[in-house]
């Protein structure tokens, strides 16, 4: 699913940033379930978001305010 996702932002040139490789953001890991993700095991719990706004903001941030320009 991933690398599908990933080739299809690559050959449109739009930036990718798979949050699992980056994270132990990984649903498919038990222990990360019970610490990343609520009730249902699918939707991120604080701390699932947390880890997700500290991976994302500088991708975020090198979007908006890329160095090159």
């Amino acid at each position: 699913y991933v690398a599908m996702l990933e080739a299809m932002a690559k050959k449109y040139g739009i930036p990718f940033y798979s949050i699992y490789d980056k994270t132990n953001l990984r649903p498919w890991i038990a222990g990360n379930r019970t610490v990343y993700y609520g009730e249902d095991g699918v939707h991120p719990n604080s701390a699932g978001h947390k880890l997700m706004y500290v991976a994302y903001k500088p991708f975020i941030e090198s979007l908006v305010y890329p160095k090159d320009v």
